[in-house]
């Protein structure tokens, strides 16, 4: 039988000595969320602003349909008060006095000749 010989432990070089003394780098975490885009920063504020921000976004949408809408209809009267203005005032042109015109045209004789009277520019 052998008799057990006790070995040197090995000394570590100093370079190896030293990492493993050194604690571990802690790798930095992950971010929660990915850094927020513009559009996720007014979604962000608009909760905090308002206490419905679906409702608000729904019903601004509705708003501008309604004023696209207001100013298609507004031309369009703007456009049917002129053709009626040039009917009119052929109509003069035959000798219809501005009652007569007023009555045939269904306005007040007020409204009949401001629409004939030349425009102020």
């Amino acid at each position: 039988m052998r008799a057990a010989t006790s070995r040197p432990t090995p000394t570590p070089a100093p370079e190896r000595r030293a990492r493993e003394t050194e604690p571990e780098p802690v790798p930095s975490p992950a971010p929660a969320q990915p850094p927020a885009g513009r559009a996720d920063v007014k979604d962000r504020l608009l909760a905090v602003l308002l206490d419905d921000p679906a409702v608000a976004v729904d019903a601004t949408i509705e708003l501008d349909a309604c004023r696209a809408q207001l100013e298609r209809l507004n031309s369009a009267v703007q456009h049917e008060r002129n053709v009626m203005r040039d009917v009119l005032r052929r109509l003069a042109g035959t000798g219809l006095r501005p009652d007569q015109l007023a009555r045939l045209a269904g306005m007040p004789v007020e409204e009949l000749k401001a629409l004939l009277a030349p425009a102020s520019r």
